[in-house]
């Protein structure tokens, strides 16, 4: 939930969006969307409405990767209980734990880094793949995947080399993350279906949070963490002409094919535990209750953040609020600055729509990541009338920010920056723009 309501809410406008906004986090807050989706009673685990006979199995494990995985193995190993063998997360950092709860002994919970890999996602991700080695055919495995598991799940020391300055070139040159994954999965150990490989032949049900944002959701969970246990339907010579086409030398980069034996796969159930429809659904219907016309504008928003409310905008009218949910891209020119791809957007916008006649006080737009983290300690920012009369105020060229991408400064002398807590899932980005 945004931290900052209070002081942000300071106009009708900013406390409606701001009431939207809480509401998609709270949609995918990591427990409670755990809680609802997962239930057991006897020896039937129910996840989604699927049902899955416990009795089958000798053994269960559970091994969690990704931004918030450490929270929703910690929900989930309280469903499975004494029914849980063992297990391992791997997160940027610990779950977060009331004074009256205590960690599961059966999960070992590891620290790793994002968004570019080390040594310490190499060893975590060792020994998770000791775990998946070890296990026979009577054993069930559950793999949590979500968002950032492209980096914190790092197969080898070659893997992290390679993969820090690919995502850097790529980064740069403003590739799109199916393009990113796609080189990813071929320099991986782990990924583009080898964790099934690995996993084989235990029964494998891989619940995944999709932070990758495609029209049709099955062809998302093929790049969400790169793929680890989705059979990979590209190549080495797709990931070749990936780096061809931003002038990366493919030689210089050791690419291996993933496994094409669909027996692998067999015992490998990969379903799709959140997305962002699951928040843009619930932001809707709070529109519709707060009296506006809300219209979902698109699940799988692309394109340049700084232009991205362009197309939004163009036939807004009075009353409507319109949502969207994607991840877009930041093109870096020059060094670079503090910020991410959401304030960036509530810049470019802002810079876009001053001086447009139709911008008044009735005219806001926001811009969030879903698990709070805007490349920053920033979940992101907000944007209105009070934001550009501050800055001329000031005396703030925010034009020179928004080249420099150096937005969170920006806003922070704005007074524009939005803080939530850190409890949801990364499931791409909320997009809000209304006149209101």
């Amino acid at each position: 939930m945004i931290k900052n309501f209070f002081n942000l809410a300071t106009t009708f406008a900013r406390e409606k969006v701001l009431e939207i906004s809480n509401v998609g986090y709270e949609a995918v807050n990591i427990s409670r969307f755990t809680e609802k989706e997962v239930t057991i009673k006897k020896d039937e685990l129910f996840i989604s409405g699927q049902k899955y006979d416990l009795k089958k199995y000798r053994r269960i494990f559970l091994a969690a990767f990704g931004k918030g995985s450490s929270n929703f193995a910690l929900s989930f190993s309280k469903i499975l209980g004494s029914r849980l063998t063992g297990g391992i997360a791997l997160d940027i950092k610990k779950p977060e734990i009331s004074i009256w709860d205590t960690l599961p002994e059966e999960i070992t919970f590891l620290v790793g880094t994002h968004p570019l890999p080390s040594l310490k996602n190499v060893e975590a991700t060792r020994r998770i793949i000791k775990m998946a080695d070890r296990l026979g055919r009577d054993d069930l495995i559950f793999f949590l995947i979500t968002g950032g598991g492209s980096s914190l799940f790092c197969g080898s020391e070659e893997e992290m080399e390679e993969v820090v300055q690919i995502t850097k070139l790529l980064t740069r040159g403003g590739a799109p993350i199916g393009e990113l994954n796609t080189v990813r999965k071929h320099l991986s150990e782990v990924k583009g279906g080898n964790l099934a490989k690995i996993a084989y032949p235990a029964k494998v049900i891989s619940l995944i949070v999709s932070d990758v944002c495609f029209e049709k959701e099955e062809e998302g969970i093929k790049m969400v963490a790169s793929g680890p246990t989705v059979f990979d339907e590209t190549n080495v010579s797709d990931a070749r002409n990936v780096l061809i086409k931003y002038g990366i030398n493919p030689e210089g980069f050791k690419l291996k094919e993933t496994p094409k034996d669909k027996m692998i796969f067999e015992k490998t159930e990969n379903i799709i535990f959140a997305s962002n429809r699951d928040a843009l659904v619930k932001m809707a219907r709070k529109i519709e209750e707060l009296e506006f016309k809300p219209k979902i504008f698109s699940a799988s928003i692309k394109g340049e953040a700084k232009d991205v409310f362009k197309n939004m905008a163009e036939e807004i009218k009075k009353g409507e609020i319109i949502i969207a949910g994607g991840e877009t891209t930041v093109t870096i020119k020059g060094k670079g600055g503090k910020g991410g791809r959401n304030q960036e957007a509530v810049l470019g916008g802002l810079s876009f729509f001053d001086f447009k006649e139709y911008f008044d006080e009735s005219f806001i737009l926001a811009a969030l990541a879903s698990d709070g983290r805007d490349n920053s300690e920033a979940a992101g920012a907000i944007g209105d009338w009070k934001i550009i009369e501050e800055a001329k105020r000031k005396k703030i060229n925010y034009r020179k920010y928004l080249e420099e991408h150096n937005e969170f400064p920006f806003f922070e002398q704005t007074g524009g920056l939005v803080f939530a807590d850190q409890e949801s899932f990364n499931v791409a980005d909320f997009l809000i723009i209304g006149r209101i």
